[in-house]
């Protein structure tokens, strides 16, 4: 009696999903199953599905199919509690390359190994505009675990209050993950609060912001070991924390960086250079960037970025930050012709006198661009400028240039 009744249900849900299938496209409101869907979903099928709690964990079963919430993460929350299994799992499907997993806040995954979150193995899906936040892994990936050569691309995603006892957001080994836009706050670990790079595993980060990540043991900001080499372009970490090595820990890694910043990360040796960017092995290059406390490479600088509002978690750059028109512009990538907030790179800040390197104008270090000219009421020549050019073009309206006797040779 028991089978007939379990076999009438299957039935049922197999029938549901079917009446919404139409060329490919398989739509799913609150209170349906998702998995439901999944199950028979073909290649290249695109699941819409509507806003509202799912209860539920879900797997790819290794189909290329598109997964995606129409009202965003706000209003579409994916969860399973009290289950011990990831809450989203994408494994064997790298051969298509064609997997988008989009919209969904995932949330409060708790699991006695690897990836609460998300789990990914030899698969390489897009995961764009998601919220990964407040999972929990007893080993690894809080948030997300990767594995098994896959590459993955994150877009526009926050990862926020995750744990795990390494990689708190993010746990890489033997992979080769891209991150775009993404934010990484308030996660912890023992290793790698923000992100864990383990075994020759070799992310692209770019336009990532990372603060207020807590380690207990290496890396608030981002561990890396095993001969991991990730490459940061255009990123901001601060008022991340660790024991050693408060921004960014390398433990027999290589690493790339160029248009960042790191500034305000804390270790227990303060908020000195090592603090920012902590080297045990490895052979780090770090250029265009500001590192608190000096860090060899070309074009680095040594000063305050002048954030506009750091504890309140604003990152904006204000006026005369020395982060302004400092930049490479050589290392920006075509695709990334705005900043965090979507506002245009490139904007020449006339206020400030150009630093960077490349042609006019010239990108600003940092996931933001500052938007406006900086301008002064009152500038002292040559103390503040030692032009009077360069005075007039930083003056705001009605301001006062004050001109010390002097020659001044301008052309």
């Amino acid at each position: 009696m028991e089978r007939t009744f379990l076999w009438v249900m299957a039935c049922v849900v197999m029938a549901s999903a079917r009446s919404l299938h139409a060329g490919n496209i398989i739509s799913v409101t609150s209170g349906e199953s998702i998995q439901a869907a999944i199950d028979i979903a073909v290649d290249g099928t695109l699941i819409q599905v509507g806003p509202g709690l799912y209860t539920e964990n879900i797997d790819f079963l290794g189909k290329n199919i598109s997964v995606v919430a129409t009202n965003g993460s706000a209003a579409t929350t994916l969860a399973a509690p009290g289950s011990l299994m990831p809450i989203v799992t994408i494994t064997n499907a790298a051969e298509m390359n064609d997997i988008l997993f989009e919209g969904f806040t995932v949330t409060g995954g708790n699991v006695e190994s690897n990836g609460a979150g998300i789990f990914i193995n030899d698969a390489d899906p897009v995961i764009r505009g998601c919220s990964i936040e407040n999972n929990t892994a007893l080993l690894d990936g809080g948030g997300v675990y990767i594995n098994g050569g896959a590459e993955p691309v994150f877009e526009e995603c926050l990862f926020t209050g995750n744990d795990a006892d390494r990689g708190g957001a993010v746990y890489a080994e033997s992979a080769t993950p891209v991150y775009k836009d993404c934010i990484f706050r308030n996660n912890t670990a023992s290793r790698g609060a923000g992100m864990a790079n383990i075994g020759g595993s070799s992310p692209m980060v770019i336009q990532c912001l990372f603060h207020d990540n807590v380690a207990s043991a290496f890396g608030g900001g981002m561990y890396n070991a095993g001969g991991s080499d990730p490459a940061m372009i255009q990123c901001t970490f601060s008022r991340n924390g660790a024991f050693t090595g408060g921004g960014m820990y390398l433990d027999g890694s290589g690493a790339t960086s160029v248009n960042s910043i790191y500034w305000d990360n804390t270790d227990t040796s303060g908020t000195t250079s090592s603090a920012q960017i902590n080297v045990q092995a490895g052979t780090p290059i770090v250029t265009s960037s500001i590192v608190q406390g000096g860090f060899a490479g070309a074009g680095n600088l040594n000063a305050d970025p002048l954030f506009e509002n750091p504890v309140g978690g604003d990152f904006q750059i204000a006026d005369f930050s020395p982060a302004i028109d400092a930049g490479d512009n050589t290392a920006v990538p075509m695709s990334r012709m705005v900043d965090l907030d979507d506002n245009p790179r490139f904007v020449d800040d006339e206020g400030v006198t150009d630093t960077g390197i490349g042609t006019a104008p010239i990108v600003d270090i940092g996931v933001f661009e500052h938007q406006i000219n900086s301008e002064l009421m009152f500038i002292a020549v040559p103390a503040t400028f030692g032009l009077i050019q360069e005075a007039i073009n930083a003056a705001g309206p009605n301001a006062v240039i004050e001109i010390s006797a002097g020659t001044y040779n301008e052309t």
